[in-house]
C-alpha cells in the first residue's frame, strides 16, 4: 500500500485537528511503527481514521484522513477506510434468492437505494490484543427481526491491523455462526488521496474491464489485453 516508486511527486501533507481533542483521542487506538502512523476508530465501525507518516513538514498522508465531521457523526463512509461484512458493495434492490428464500435487506439504511457494504461497518467494534504496532479487532452481529433489513445470518469478523515493514497490513476473517449456510464476503474500502499527481498501482493475474448499467451495477465485463 505504500510504494510510491513510479510517483515522483508525494502525496500532501495535512493537519490532523481532531488528534489534539483529548476526548476523541481517547477513544482512539494509534499504531506506530518508526515514521509510519496508523490510528483507528474502533466506535465507528471499526475504520481507519487515518495512515500516515511523521516528516518534519508534518503529516504525509496515505490515505485520504478522517475530516472532524466524521467523528461528530460518526460516519465511517469518511473515514480513511473501512471493514466490508459481510458482503462488499452493492446488493441490487436489496434483496437477493439464496438457499431457497428471499434474504430482504430492505431498510437497513434509508439514505441508499440498495443494500450497501454489508451492516459491520455500521456499528462499534471491540478492541482486543493490542501491541505498539498491532492490534486485532472485533464484531458480532446477533440478528434481530424487529430491525428492518437486519441480516438473518449470525456471524463473528475479526480485523488485525499491523504496521509491518514499512506498509500498513490488514488481515480480516470471520466465522459463520448462525448454524446453517450464509452468503459472505468481506473487504475493506480505502479512499486515497486525489490530487493530479495520484497514482494507484495493483498487481493482478488476470485483468477484466466492468461495463455498467444506469445504476452502476455491472451488466457484463470483458477481458482487457
Amino acid at each position: 500500500m505504500r510504494d510510491v516508486s513510479l510517483n515522483p511527486i508525494r502525496p500532501l501533507t495535512t493537519e490532523l485537528a481532531w488528534l489534539d481533542d483529548p476526548a476523541l483521542a481517547a477513544t482512539l487506538v494509534t499504531l506506530t511503527a518508526g515514521a509510519l502512523r496508523a490510528v483507528i476508530a474502533p466506535d465507528v465501525g471499526g475504520a481507519l481514521a487515518a495512515f500516515y507518516e511523521v516528516t518534519p513538514d508534518g503529516p504525509l498522508h496515505w490515505l485520504r484522513p478522517a475530516a472532524q465531521a466524521a467523528f461528530e457523526q460518526r460516519d465511517p463512509l469518511r473515514m480513511a477506510s473501512f471493514p466490508l461484512f459481510p458482503y462488499c458493495n452493492r446488493i441490487r434492490d436489496a434483496r437477493f434468492e439464496f438457499d431457497g428464500g428471499t434474504i430482504d435487506l430492505f431498510g437497513n439504511d434509508v439514505r441508499f437505494e440498495h443494500a450497501l457494504h454489508g451492516n459491520a461497518w455500521r456499528h462499534p467494534w471491540q478492541v482486543g490484543a493490542r501491541t505498539g504496532n498491532s492490534v486485532e479487532l472485533h464484531f458480532e452481529h446477533e440478528p434481530d427481526a424487529r430491525v428492518p433489513g437486519d441480516w438473518p445470518f449470525r456471524y463473528r469478523a475479526q480485523q488485525r491491523i499491523e504496521l509491518r515493514g514499512g506498509a500498513l497490513c490488514i488481515a480480516l476473517s470471520a466465522q459463520n455462526l448462525s448454524g446453517r449456510p450464509m452468503p459472505f464476503g468481506m473487504g475493506h474500502h480505502p479512499y486515497y488521496p486525489r490530487t493530479a499527481q495520484t497514482r494507484v498501482y495493483a498487481d493482478v493475474a488476470r485483468r477484466r474491464r466492468r461495463v455498467a448499467d444506469a445504476s452502476r451495477f455491472a451488466s457484463r465485463s470483458r477481458s482487457v489485453a
